[in-house]
């Protein structure tokens, strides 16, 4: 199966990405959607593969490419920008997969000072736990 490219991307399809990468960085940004047609099948596989959700895969896979148009710290010298895609999509959703896992922390551990509230404390350990604070906050002065 044999498909011509599209006359107004001819030229740019013909491309290498580091000469496609070159000229979004001065300005056109009709070029990401070359870079995107090339490369977002592998983003988003990635992201997929890591994060386990459609949609935050695919938020990811948007955030990647946005960032290309932004000041972006590939150098064609060191990698292909493939390459260069897949390391900061892992990269970028191993810190989602953190930050989902600290914001899943956080919930549980007010979940267990809620319980904790509801649980009301005997008359006695209240004053118990009050002496206690008032003796480290002495111990600490």
């Amino acid at each position: 199966m044999s498909s011509k490219p599209s006359s107004n991307h001819s030229d740019e399809q013909l491309q290498t990405d580091a000469e496609l990468f070159l000229q979004l960085q001065n300005g056109q940004i009709n070029i990401l959607a070359i870079l995107y047609d090339r490369h977002a099948g592998l983003v988003y596989g990635i992201a997929f593969k890591l994060l386990l959700n459609t949609a935050e895969a695919e938020d990811l896979t948007q955030d990647i490419f946005l960032s290309l148009t932004k000041k972006c710290s590939y150098d064609s010298k060191r990698g292909s920008l493939r390459t260069y895609l897949a390391i900061l999509t892992r990269s970028r959703a191993t810190d989602r997969l953190r930050s989902r896992n600290r914001r899943q922390q956080q919930i549980n551990q007010q979940a267990v000072n809620e319980n904790a509230k509801v649980f009301s404390k005997t008359p006695m350990v209240e004053i118990f736990q009050h002496e206690r604070s008032q003796k480290v906050s002495l111990a600490l002065e």
